[in-house]
């Protein structure tokens, strides 16, 4: 949501900032005061890079945590012991799943932010068909969910 809330004023203030500049580049003779900044600070660029590292070490944290319930701590939350065995084999494609998830939603935060909706909705259903098949032709057993779901976080 950080993408969504903060690069449509950096990118709105860019295009402002490169439209001053060049107003000021045809009367730079006579206004000496208009100087361009390289602030780095204000590029959408850094601030997208900074975004995705955050969400980078979030997806590391939230893949170790899941892993590590799925495999050590499944018995806080059931007494089934074939539940907790299900979840642990699951647990390396859940884990991914958990590390790819903030990246994408980053990603899609900057989407929208760019206001590209046509190409989000277009990925959505493309996305959407390819894990509803997945789902019902090739998901046999329990694992296979989060086999689904990992290839729609990829996608």
């Amino acid at each position: 949501h950080s993408a969504q809330t903060f690069l449509p004023g950096l990118l709105y203030r860019k295009k402002l900032h490169e439209e001053a500049i060049s107003t000021s580049l045809t009367t730079t003779a006579r206004n000496k005061d208009i100087e361009p900044t390289n602030d780095d600070s204000t590029n959408p660029r850094t601030f997208l890079k900074r975004l995705l590292f955050f969400s980078v070490g979030a997806g590391v944290f939230n893949s170790l945590a899941g892993r590590y319930i799925a495999n050590s701590a499944g018995g806080t939350f059931t007494t089934d012991s074939s539940l907790v065995a299900l979840m642990s084999r699951a647990s390396p494609f859940m884990g991914l799943a958990n590390f790819i998830h903030p990246i994408t939603m980053t990603l899609e935060g900057s989407i929208i932010a760019g206001r590209d909706a046509g190409y989000l909705v277009a990925t959505y259903v493309f996305s959407l068909v390819l894990l509803l098949s997945q789902l019902r032709y090739r998901c046999s057993e329990f694992v296979a969910v989060y086999h689904a779901l990992l290839l729609f976080q990829i996608v």
